[in-house]
């Protein structure tokens, strides 16, 4: 038996170096000396021992065939493995395709997009320019209806103010700053009145006797009368005596002039027996006076409604 196990070991041996490609010299000498041992063993070997190796054959033949059958189901799992792989490159590709679609599709619509947001830009700038326009032209045409208005506002003041004149008989204007005067035409000491019934004649006439506001106004009134109809008398103004003090008075507007004022001429006030409540003008001398409104002095009135030059 240990001669038949050496033998196979050889025939196995000579079998590969059989099956091998090479072609030096040195296998050619190793195939020679196995050869020899082989031919040695063989004549050793007993007729017995043939069918032993016979059977040894077939198993080997048998064991072969099984692993040729397991090679070819590994192939075959190879080859399904292939197709598996093929798969999934395909799938791959496709998806490869889509995604490039895809991309583009966002790529159009993005330039869409910015075309669109381009345009929408420079059609807002259009707006607002026009827009722009279109305020400024509202301005203008705004600025010349004020003006006009302005200008028939003016022109409808004048015309109340010839209307005015005309029907009170309203003679000697006299225009200091944005004010405006008249004085009665009879200004002489014939026709003379009371403080109460100047006030009346101003008021009949859409007037009233006048408010001094400043030192300026006293001073450019009064030299105007002294230098245009210099009058000998003084003229009845719209302040009267405040009865909660002793020298006291006050204008309509509720502005004091106090005992001692500035605009007070020299001595004065004077309020003999408590009873000179009213004041009065001397152009002469650009100051007041105070008087018993009884008493007459000549009468100016101040214009206070649609012909004043505010």
């Amino acid at each position: 038996m240990r001669n038949i196990s050496f033998i196979l070991a050889v025939v196995t041996i000579i079998m590969c170096h059989h099956n091998t490609s090479a072609k030096t010299e040195d296998s050619v000498e190793i195939g020679k000396f196995f050869q020899k041992i082989f031919d040695a063993s063989m004549n050793q070997i007993q007729k017995g021992d043939l069918d032993l190796i016979e059977s040894a054959i077939h198993e080997l033949k048998t064991q072969s065939e099984d692993a040729k059958n397991c090679t070819l189901q590994v192939l075959h799992g190879l080859d399904g493995m292939k197709g598996k792989l093929d798969e999934g490159k395909e799938l791959d590709r496709q998806r490869d395709e889509k995604l490039k679609g895809d991309l583009s599709q966002l790529s159009n619509l993005q330039n869409e997009l910015f075309a669109a947001f381009t345009a929408e830009s420079k059609a807002k700038v259009s707006i607002d320019d026009e827009l722009k326009k279109l305020i400024n032209s509202l301005t203008i045409i705004r600025e010349e209806r004020e003006n006009d208005e302005m200008k028939k506002a003016v022109l409808k003041q004048e015309l109340l103010c010839f209307k005015y004149y005309a029907f009170y008989n309203v003679t000697n204007i006299i225009n200091v700053g944005k004010k405006r005067y008249f004085l009665k035409p009879d200004y002489d000491a014939n026709h003379m009145f009371t403080w109460a019934k100047s006030k009346s004649y101003c008021e009949e006439r859409r007037a009233s006797l006048v408010t001094i506001e400043s030192k300026s106004e006293l001073v450019s009134l009064s030299h105007f009368i002294t230098n245009t109809y210099k009058p000998h008398y003084g003229f009845w103004l719209s302040a009267t005596k405040d009865g909660t003090q002793e020298g006291r008075y006050m204008w309509p507007n509720g502005k004091i002039i106090e005992k001692g004022h500035e605009w007070w001429s020299s001595a004065y006030p004077v309020d003999n027996d408590g009873s000179e409540h009213c004041v009065g003008l001397f152009p002469s001398l650009a100051s007041l006076f105070d008087y018993s409104c009884s008493s007459v002095s000549n009468v100016i009135c101040e214009l206070t409604s649609e012909c004043r030059l505010d």
